[in-house]
């Protein structure tokens, strides 16, 4: 299988040095990763539409949208994605383009594209909706799938971790056996050794796809300007919860609080567990963390 790009998000022109003719276009792309929920995608989707604007004002926008995995049961789309096609493309997002490619349907605007694009958009759940997991009913399998079948579904290369694309590869779970996870091919990923150890061990599947999405861009950020990640735990707690889970330098600098370490520990005797024999991972003690203060604002 061909090697595939982690994120294909980018405003590019067809033509270098077209002239600013009704005909002349310019093609967004996007890739809505298993990593990406709702929110996520439909701003990266918002950015790439604010950026062709930018670059290239009043051209025509074509936009190419592909989907990796968010599959349900049934095998349709999940409800994420499905959201995203529906009611963010459609609803929102064309009237300021041209064209809509996707998966699902090619759309184009009867109406000249709009251009007087929002400085910024707010995206929240619906409030009547649930967290959402990759399949609300997933399946009971008793042994895991192949690494075929899960890269396949990933739309990434064997042999290779989703994250840093490197390998030798083993399958991870985001929800781990032993806080109830299954073998479904939706709750397993492949990542490479240093990784999968580094994942954090929590039963909570939408906190283990944020956790892999930031780490993409964390170590695009790696490979861009040579920074290397700090080895000292509390220094890689204190960084997850500021970048990850927007935590400020003064929130993270209280800390000790008996209220909320009470309530961190309960979280981490009921909700996390131990894998490779790591008692306390960054990821999974950041994670609680945050669990203990949305818990107590509640």
């Amino acid at each position: 299988m061909s090697k595939k790009k982690p994120r294909k998000s980018a405003a590019k022109s067809r033509k270098k040095h077209a002239s600013p003719k009704k005909s002349a276009a310019i093609a967004l792309y996007h890739d809505m990763l298993v990593s990406e929920n709702f929110e996520r995608c439909a701003e990266r989707l918002f950015s790439i539409l604010q950026t062709a604007q930018k670059q290239h004002p009043y051209k025509r926008r074509i936009l190419f949208l592909d989907i990796q995995g968010h599959r349900n049961s049934a095998g349709g789309y999940d409800h994420d994605a499905f959201e995203i096609l529906q009611e963010f493309t459609l609803g929102f997002l064309l009237p300021y383009l041209s064209e809509a490619h996707t998966p699902l349907y090619t759309a184009k605007n009867p109406k000249p594209q709009r251009n007087d694009i929002p400085p910024a958009i707010t995206v929240v759940p619906s409030k009547d909706q649930k967290p959402l997991v990759r399949d609300e009913t997933p399946e009971t399998r008793k042994t895991k799938p192949s690494t075929k079948a899960i890269t396949e579904y990933l739309g990434t290369g064997e042999g290779q971790c989703y994250i840093c694309w490197r390998g030798p590869v083993e399958r991870a779970h985001a929800v781990p056996l032993s806080l109830g996870g299954s073998n479904d091919m939706r709750n397993i990923v492949m990542l490479c050794k240093e990784h999968h150890q580094a994942a954090p061990d929590v039963n909570d599947p939408e906190a283990f796809w944020d956790w892999i999405d930031w780490r993409i861009d964390k170590e695009g950020r790696f490979n861009r300007h040579g920074i290397k990640p700090k080895d000292d735990h509390f220094a890689e707690v204190r960084e997850t919860l500021i970048e990850l889970y927007k935590w400020t330098e003064k929130e993270v600098d209280s800390l000790i609080n008996a209220t909320l370490l009470q309530e961190f520990y309960r979280i981490v005797d009921a909700e996390t567990s131990t894998h490779f024999g790591v008692k306390r991972k960054a990821s999974t003690e950041a994670w609680a963390y945050n669990r203990a203060r949305l818990n107590l604002n509640r």
